[in-house]
């Protein structure tokens, strides 16, 4: 039987590379639960379990630097089945590793693949999509893409119920297998013009010069990554706030979290609703003031020494709307003015989003003292700096059409 590739513009496209996307997060999220149980196993600490998901986002960001001018150069598809090849054994080193180092160099070689999906994703619809109809894909996408964390969680508290965490792994093996079938099966390639140039040192510094002089690009590109760092602050502190402080189960804590995650699909749908009418601008705006909003109970009722489920959740669903408002459109406005490098100027964005979330979490596992001072703290700085930048840098340099975004 012979399997049609799917056409550039369809429902069935824009299924496949939301799903392709949410490798990445089932790979974060999943298995958050089970990081107390994984400490206990391995014979470690807290600090360096969660090392295992400041190194996935480290691969995260250098392999979006990598796949990003890859793609430019040789085609979207092939780029994306090498890497999810790799993510899928990568996938089982994780599943056999007998101590935390073999685990960390597998989580490692795991995100380096799996991050081809993110950058690639977003670089396929700059390529057939005009820039106000790529911000809508990319905020309707993102809000599907919701999903995956919003049950991910739960259904590693589920596995955790009735297995250890390396069956975790064993299903992330499974996802990665079915992404590589389906991009061979399935997804058509949809890079206009293949570049030479484009994994040449030289010609990779230019493109990346040309970005790094835009103010609006650095703007964008910063505004997101402060808004991401908000997610990932949580992600790498919930477990322990809330597991371990507040002695919440694995599979109730997959719900609170899912909670979390619930609001920022919330937003993305609200912005891929209103994005034609209001722009990328206004709610790159609107999503920015939610954030730094919501920030200071976030931070006010855990310093006046109320520290509850309702305390954190409540500051958090309304910051993780914000997120998603911001993150959709910032990203839609930074690659928009560049469709001949859309895979570079995708990967650029990434790269420094996923580093930020790196090193924030990173920060939070290492200063985690048994409150959630340290999580609390990082969220709330996340959200006041994302407001800051939007006003000195995204509207400054805003461009004359207020809705499109696309002059640099």
């Amino acid at each position: 039987m012979i399997v049609r590739r799917l056409p550039p513009r369809s429902t069935a496209l824009a299924v496949l590379l939301t799903a392709l996307v949410a490798v990445g997060p089932l790979s974060t999220d999943m298995y958050l639960p089970s990081l107390p149980a994984m400490t206990a196993d391995l014979a470690t600490t807290p600090a360096e379990v969660q090392l295992t998901l400041s190194l996935f986002m480290l691969g995260l960001a250098f392999g979006q630097l990598l796949h990003g001018p890859l793609s430019d150069r040789y085609g979207r598809r092939p780029v994306l089945i090498g890497g999810f090849a790799v993510y899928t054994l990568s996938g089982l080193v994780c599943v056999l590793a007998p101590d935390i180092d073999v685990l960390l160099g597998g989580r490692l070689f795991q995100a380096l693949g799996g991050c081809a999906g993110t950058v690639l994703a977003r670089a396929i619809l700059r390529d057939i999509h005009e820039p106000e109809d790529a911000a809508r894909m990319l905020a309707y996408m993102a809000s599907a893409m919701a999903g995956a964390p919003l049950v991910a969680p739960t259904l590693g508290g589920m596995i955790l119920e009735i297995g250890d965490w390396r069956v975790l792994f064993w299903v992330l093996v499974g996802f990665g297998g079915l992404a590589v079938a389906a991009i061979v099966a399935l997804l058509p390639e949809t890079v206009p013009r293949k570049d030479p140039a484009a994994i040449r040192p030289l010609g990779i510094l230019i493109n990346f010069g040309t970005l790094l002089r835009s103010r609006r690009y650095v703007g964008l590109m910063a505004t997101s990554s402060f808004a991401f760092g908000v997610i990932f602050a949580f992600i790498s502190g919930s477990s322990f706030v809330f597991v371990d402080l507040l002695g919440l189960r694995p599979w109730a804590y997959g719900m609170v979290f899912g909670g979390a995650i619930g609001g920022f699909a919330v937003g993305s749908s609200v912005s891929g609703r209103l994005v034609r009418r209001f722009g990328t601008d206004r709610l790159i705006r609107a999503g920015s003031l939610m954030l730094a909003g919501f920030a200071v109970p976030m931070v006010a009722l855990p310093l006046a020494g109320h520290v509850s489920i309702g305390g954190l959740m409540g500051p958090m669903v309304g910051m993780t709307i914000g997120v998603g408002m911001v993150m959709p459109n910032c990203v839609a406005a930074a690659i928009a003015p560049y469709p001949h490098m859309a895979g570079t100027a995708s990967s650029l964005v990434g790269f420094v989003q996923t580093l930020a979330a790196a090193a924030i979490g990173a920060l939070v596992g290492q200063l985690y003292d048994g409150t959630p001072l340290p999580m609390v703290l990082a969220i709330g700085a996340c959200g006041v700096a994302a407001l800051v930048v939007d006003a000195t840098l995204v509207r400054s340099s805003r461009p004359r059409s207020p809705s499109s975004g696309i002059t640099p």
